[in-house]
């Protein structure tokens, strides 16, 4: 069960009245306080802070003069440690608009000690405790949006937490960073690292099923890498361990449905990597040209229906975040459907369907490319990638249609980033991405001076 912090600034009778409301309902509560146990109170507070994995702020004029500078610096603290959802902050006859505009956009619900109807009459802190309580609950059975790509975009930041400081997390929190570190770990050229650090992680239960699962999906890219060469047999039967994470996972989530409640974005996101890799793991094996016929057409066949149903939980999973993370959507559709299009040029012979599937992964490479400059302004780094990325689709949809004028701005790019990596060093993810960009403008005949 959870721990919730409660904090508080010149309200402490109210606080004492939610603390035993909590209490009273089975709550695991620790209030912000309390006689002093070490020497410094400062220290903890802080320790009180880091058991709890929610927090509550009673936020109201402190002896008629703002905000409670103790409360605040808690709350900057527990902005600074734990994410806005799980803060919540009920703001006693003050509106929103009173806060610092660092805090624009927490989970903030407005209240007032006035009774309704009667100006002179106020509520009891029972009745007030009550409210703040049933306010609290109901927020909790409410799903706040995630931007899961600011994981990506912070990866430098959080793969270094997970190897040197992993307790700052939550379980939810660690399994949403394994999760996400999965994609973010690609782009950083940071496969190997993270694989590392996952066999430093000694856990259990749904954490460590999790964790057992990134290390097969980033095995897949090691192993091949990064999907230029074929997976071995014995690489293979990582399939068959994908499918019991995904066996038990549709057990998990009948029995959550069961009991009226929803799965969480994170287990949508989990399903469509299963299925992607499951994918994956089948295409890459294609690539080993000693495959019989019969293993050929059922490796085909699985790919093509893994794959399927992957685009399906990805516009599943777009309609339920409703417009807020489009980033991570366009990158899951832009990746699918590469890897749909390779699988109809190469194993199936369609070449319809590869120019197709080709199209839509170049499309939303573009928009993802795009959208990011927008939304992260600042990590030119993972523009860059992003960017590139969407020059090598480009070039292969421009080799494909024999489009000559599209592959000249190609080319133009890509000299210029010839010419950057000349004044300064590039990331081997970098090469690796110009290489291909280079390969398809060979093939065409489009020569760029080295």
């Amino acid at each position: 069960m959870s721990n919730i912090f409660i904090g508080w600034g010149g309200n402490e009778k109210l606080a004492q009245k939610l603390e035993k409301k909590f209490k009273d309902n089975g709550h695991n509560i620790v209030m912000g306080g309390g006689a002093p146990n070490q020497m410094f109170v400062g220290n903890q507070i802080i320790e009180q802070m880091k058991s709890c994995d929610k927090a509550i702020l009673l936020v109201e004029n402190y002896k008629g003069s703002g905000f409670s500078t103790n409360l605040m610096y808690e709350w900057g603290y527990l902005v600074g440690y734990r994410r806005m959802k799980r803060i919540h902050a009920f703001l006693i006859d003050k509106p929103k608009s009173d806060l610092p505009s660092d805090l624009d956009g927490v989970w903030a619900e407005e209240l007032t000690r006035k009774k309704m109807g009667a100006d002179d009459e106020e509520k009891s802190d029972d009745d007030l405790a009550e409210e703040v309580y049933n306010l609290f609950v109901n927020n909790l059975n409410k799903e706040l949006p995630v931007n899961y790509f600011k994981i990506i975009d912070d990866w430098q930041y959080i793969s270094r937490d997970l190897e040197s400081d992993k307790d700052c997390y939550n379980s939810t929190e660690f399994t949403e960073y394994i999760v996400i570190g999965c994609l973010a770990a690609y782009y950083y050229n940071d496969n190997q690292r993270f694989r590392d650090s996952l066999d430093k992680i000694a856990s259990r239960g749904r954490t460590g099923e999790i964790v057992s699962f990134a290390k097969i999906y980033v095995d897949v890219f090691l192993k091949s890498g990064d999907m230029s060469c074929a997976l071995s047999a014995n690489e293979f039967m990582a399939e068959q361990s994908i499918k019991r994470i995904l066996n038990r996972r549709k057990e998990t989530v009948s029995f959550i449905e069961g009991g009226g409640e929803q799965p969480s974005v994170l287990d949508d996101i989990i399903d469509i990597l299963c299925y992607d890799i499951l994918g994956l793991i089948n295409l890459l094996y294609l690539k080993d040209t000693g495959l019989d016929a019969h293993r050929t057409v059922n490796c085909k066949n699985n790919a093509l229906d893994y794959f399927n149903k992957t685009i399906q939980l990805i516009d599943k999973l777009d309609a339920r975040f409703k417009d807020s993370n489009d980033c991570l959507i366009y990158l899951l559709r832009s990746y699918i459907y590469n890897d749909l299009a390779h699988l109809y040029r190469d194993v199936v012979g369609d070449e319809e369907e590869y120019a197709k599937n080709l199209e839509k992964s170049v499309e939303n490479r573009f928009i993802l490319w795009d959208n990011f400059k927008r939304e992260f302004p600042t990590n030119v780094y993972m523009s860059d990638k992003l960017q590139q990325e969407y020059f090598i689709a480009l070039s292969e949809q421009c080799l494909a249609a024999g489009d000559g004028a599209s592959m000249s701005y190609v080319a133009a790019q890509y000299k210029k980033w010839k010419d950057e990596a000349k004044r300064k060093q590039k990331t081997e993810y970098t090469n690796r991405l110009l290489a291909r960009i280079k390969e398809n403008l060979d093939k065409q005949g489009q020569f760029v001076e080295e």
